[in-house]
């Protein structure tokens, strides 16, 4: 549970970002997938979430006496799993508002 609920945390903090600029623009000026994909450059903000998630896992593996390689590969593959997650959120409410892909 100690490595549950941060990495829970971090990946609702990280997804409201696009959603909120997702719903709060209209729509030919939505910007929530450009956010997520293409600003300020390509796949930005996945790095971002993988350099969350790297570190939080990091130092929560640390913090508890395990290997911290453990602790970043596991980071790295959640922030992949965050990523299709986030798009596909994203996505969908992009496609529901009436915009096109």
């Amino acid at each position: 549970m100690n490595r549950v609920l941060p990495n829970l945390v971090l990946g609702i903090a990280l997804l409201s970002a696009p959603v909120i600029a997702q719903i709060s623009q209209p729509l030919p000026n939505s910007r929530g997938l450009k956010l997520l994909l293409y600003f300020p450059f390509d796949w930005a903000f996945i790095l971002l979430s993988m350099a969350g998630f790297v570190a939080l896992n990091s130092y929560v593996s640390a913090r508890n006496d395990g290997s911290v390689w453990a602790g970043c590969i596991l980071g790295v593959l959640l922030a992949l799993a965050w990523s299709m997650v986030a798009f596909f959120v994203v996505a969908q409410l992009h496609l529901a508002t009436g915009g096109t892909l």
